[in-house]
């Protein structure tokens, strides 16, 4: 009697498991191609690009001048003392550790610039992406962009609704 009603436990509980199964509705999308689609997304990598022209720009400019310097301390190696010579040669090396210090900043710049340009994009396609997904009915939505889908029906492909709706926000 008591494995009866365990096998008939285990069947209804895979049955409802069966049941829950087919009304599951799920969704793809792929996040990467949307987001590079969309307009506001070449204006931050323009943004971007320019911060970084810039901070490439001044560190050529500290690199040449400070090649100029050891240049010319080269050319005057002969002409002053040994300790003259090495004092120059320490500020030289001070100058060097500035220009690392400083790219090291820039990068630091670019990196948080890169994260206020683009995060409020992306929480606002996920927004989007969630607003699709609840009146479309879908309990899933997976990102193709982030894995690898074998099969998908393009039916429950959701990039052009979630495009119509980013265009109208």
């Amino acid at each position: 009697m008591r494995t009866t009603l365990i096998a008939f436990i285990l069947v209804a509980l895979a049955t409802t498991v069966e049941i829950k199964a087919q009304t599951v509705k799920v969704a793809y999308i792929n996040t990467q191609d949307l987001i590079y689609a969309l307009p506001e997304v070449k204006a931050a990598n323009d943004s971007l690009q320019a911060a970084k022209a810039k901070i490439e720009g001044k560190i050529k400019s500290m690199v040449d001048e400070l090649r100029l310097k050891a240049v010319n301390l080269e050319k005057r190696k002969n002409e002053i003392a040994p300790v003259q010579y090495d004092k120059e040669v320490q500020l030289l090396q001070a100058e060097e550790k500035k220009i690392a210090e400083f790219e090291e900043l820039g990068q630091q710049e670019l990196t948080l610039k890169s994260e206020g340009l683009f995060d409020p994009i992306q929480s606002r396609v996920n927004l989007i992406i969630k607003e699709v997904a609840a009146e479309e009915g879908y309990a899933y939505v997976i990102d193709g962009s982030q894995g690898t889908i074998l099969y998908a029906d393009p039916a429950t492909n959701i990039i052009e609704k979630v495009k119509a709706k980013l265009q109208k926000k």
